[in-house]
């Protein structure tokens, strides 16, 4: 009897409690699975929605990077001014530096002086010191010039983003990023037809480049209305209208400016003027 007992408490599972089993752990793996479905359709759903907040955003922080960086002798040193009695003696720099389109004079202690270009609202050309090489021995420079403008289409680089819809968006234009580190010290300025432009954000309406003007303190639309514009600019002001998929027209306005001198000290030394500038505000103390 004993081993009788034994043996049947050694029986197992049912053939009814094995397919009970089975059908509780179906119901298990197939909420685990909607589960993990539908968040991978929300995820999805809110980066498109998002993907033109993304982009835009991505946009500001390339070119905060690349204006933090800009770089002129002009924020800690004086320009380098030849005297009509000494014309002569420096003839040959000075047919040098008329011959250059880039750099077109020096500071005191003989340093180029790049000339920033904004052809128009939508374009600012200029030099920066942001240059990140990938390889320690790569045959690149610190220094780079960078161009930000608005175009089409066809100067995007192959791993821009996406492909605009199919929604009716004429009329937008492609917020574009010419950048070169290789021989930054060239007497001519960028050739963006052979440079293979990356685009930073899709369906632009509009783009407005405005700069700090120390003097007037206020943000003018050419650099030729600030005092020594073409050589040196503290801080800039980026607005940019988009058209969103539903066509629905959209701003977003940016105060980016130079991370060096915190302190701007005047090259005639007659007095001094620290730059406080943010998102909301456009103040100067003196």
């Amino acid at each position: 009897m004993a081993s009788k007992s034994i043996l049947h408490n050694r029986s197992g599972l049912t053939l009814i409690e094995i397919l009970i089993a089975i059908t509780l752990l179906s119901f298990i793996m197939f909420g685990v699975i909607s589960v993990t479905t539908d968040s991978l359709d929300t995820k999805n759903k809110i980066v498109s929605e998002d993907r033109e907040y993304l982009d835009i955003e991505t946009a500001f922080a390339r070119m905060d990077w690349d204006f933090s960086h800009i770089y002129s002798p002009l924020a800690f040193a004086r320009r380098f001014v030849i005297q009509e009695d000494k014309q002569e003696a420096y003839a040959g720099l000075i047919e040098r530096l008329q011959m250059n389109r880039r750099f077109n004079a020096i500071d005191a202690d003989g340093r180029m002086i790049p000339v920033l270009e904004a052809n128009d609202a939508s374009t600012f050309e200029f030099f920066t010191s942001g240059n990140r090489r990938r390889q320690q021995d790569q045959k690149q420079s610190n220094f780079a010039w960078v161009r930000y403008s608005l175009g089409s289409e066809d100067e995007i680089k192959e791993d821009g983003p996406d492909e605009t819809s199919d929604d009716d968006k004429s009329g937008t234009k492609v917020l574009l990023r010419h950048y070169s580190a290789n021989n930054p010290y060239d007497n001519d300025r960028l050739d963006i037809s052979k440079i293979k432009a990356q685009a930073l954000v899709k369906d632009v309406e509009d783009m407005k480049i405005r700069f700090w003007d120390p003097v007037n303190k206020k943000f003018q639309d050419s650099l030729d209305m600030v005092q020594d514009g073409l050589a040196y600019i503290r801080a800039i002001q980026v607005e940019i209208t988009l058209k969103d998929k539903n066509g629905i027209e959209r701003k977003d306005i940016r105060i980016l400016r130079s991370l060096f001198p915190l302190k701007f000290v005047d090259p005639d030394d007659t007095s001094s003027q620290e730059v406080n500038l943010d998102n909301n505000e456009e103040e100067v103390v003196e």
